[in-house]
């Protein structure tokens, strides 16, 4: 199976990973696995600061994610090894591991 590895889960990480799962549905293809590699499966949103409690503005993700077959890794990339194709990435209880 292909692998299409996204990094982060901002506005940019979400419409990639929909826009290729969109593509990848369109043509009825089912044999690539997207993952995002983000901290939260959250979107976080830049509000306008006079707003309340603006560090709590996030949009949760994961269903979002699992309604077009994303997964979702939890954890920050730390290396990228373009040669071997692979993102060493540290998890949220601070184990490493790598991502194709």
């Amino acid at each position: 199976m292909k692998q299409i590895l996204i990094l982060g889960a901002g506005f940019a990480g979400l419409w990639s990973a929909l826009g290729v799962a969109r593509q990848l549905d369109l043509h009825g293809r089912d044999d690539v696995q997207i993952t995002v590699l983000a901290p939260q499966a959250e979107l976080h949103i830049r509000p306008r600061f006079y707003e309340p409690d603006v560090h709590q503005m996030a949009a949760p993700l994961q269903a979002l994610f699992d309604a077009v077959n994303v997964r979702f890794v939890q954890g920050t990339a730390h290396h990228i090894d373009e040669a071997g194709q692979r993102v060493g990435y540290r998890s949220a209880d601070g184990s490493e591991a790598t991502l194709a």
